[in-house]
């Protein structure tokens, strides 16, 4: 899992405002395991310093991860919910375009967001970001999440581990804000 939540971090953070790419297996730090997720900073080449920080997990039946970034810019407060799906291979025209879909949260009634689909020519990476209100506490204490976007099929997330590991990513975020 470490390797996959490497190599997404690094194409999340071409597309991450405000957060600039580096070579991820050198500025990945403070790497800790919750359950099912992970929380790590992001540091910058240059001196090291936190730019952002990510709780993170993966539904690997779909080569998705899904992640929440808290960048040290924007004081530590959640960026839109990025689902990063890893094609098979690479395609052929970047698109930047807004799509709908929907998370269910255990046998919650379904949310309804609108999204920005993102990717770029050659990439094999797909990027799905939905700004969804409150979304930490309704993730808190729950079981699963079920992610459904028209034309990208219906990806399934863990919540075990979540509110620990959004808790270690805000917390080592804030220390570095």
């Amino acid at each position: 899992m470490k390797k996959v939540i490497y190599g997404l971090v690094f194409s999340a953070l071409i597309y991450s405002q405000n957060i600039f790419a580096v070579d991820v297996e050198d500025n990945v730090k403070n790497f800790l395991k919750s359950k099912d997720w992970v929380s790590f900073a992001i540091t910058d080449d240059a001196m090291g310093r936190v730019v952002a920080t990510r709780a993170a997990t993966e539904d690997v039946r779909k080569n998705t991860t899904l992640t929440l970034t808290y960048p040290t810019v924007k004081s530590c407060g959640l960026m839109p919910v990025d689902l990063i799906i890893k094609l098979d291979a690479p395609v052929a025209n970047a698109e930047h375009k807004n799509i709908f879909g929907s998370f269910q949260i255990d046998d919650h009634q379904p949310i309804e967001v609108k999204a920005i689909l993102q990717n770029e020519e050659d990439s094999q990476f797909l990027f799905i970001s939905a700004e969804v209100k409150d979304f930490e506490n309704r993730i808190k204490n729950s079981k699963s999440l079920i992610a459904n976007f028209k034309g990208y099929g219906v990806m399934e997330f863990s919540l075990l581990g979540a509110t620990q590991a959004t808790t270690n990513a805000k917390n080592t975020c804030k220390n570095f804000s």
